[in-house]
């Protein structure tokens, strides 16, 4: 976590928040895409599942909006929850909810409400259609 520019008497200077270095280092290295460093340890920590860092050099990592999700580790993007199915700010941000029985939603959808009865089917917006 700390570096010398050069050598000789000079003290080493920890690295920035989003980088580290090895042990004798006359540099620190960013932290790659989907990992971070936030200063508090001495490596780069992978992003956890629900959350993803999109560029190097970051210091933390960002949660999924609603709407979206990630179900893997070191992430760098979300992904869109997929037709028939949502996720509000609420919901786990490594999955996506399916929506009710006889029901259908854009990509990307948000809340229950968002699903709405297939043709051919009655009910209220995020609840079970019927025939």
């Amino acid at each position: 976590g700390k570096f010398k520019s050069a050598s000789g008497i000079e003290e080493c200077v920890p690295c920035p928040v989003g980088a580290v270095s090895e042990t004798g280092a006359r540099n620190c290295s960013q932290c790659t895409a989907g990992t971070y460093n936030n200063g508090s340890t001495l490596e780069c920590q992978a992003c956890a599942a629900g959350s993803f860092s999109a560029e190097d050099g970051a210091s933390t990592c960002v949660a999924c909006v609603s709407g979206e999700y990630q179900d893997t580790e070191q992430a760098t993007s979300c992904i869109s929850c997929p037709e028939s199915t949502y996720r509000s700010d609420l919901d786990d941000p490594t999955t996506c909810q399916q929506c009710p029985n006889n029901t259908f939603s854009e990509r990307t959808s948000d809340s229950v409400g968002d699903c709405q009865c297939l043709p051919g089917f009655t009910g209220s917006d995020g609840a079970p259609c019927s025939a």
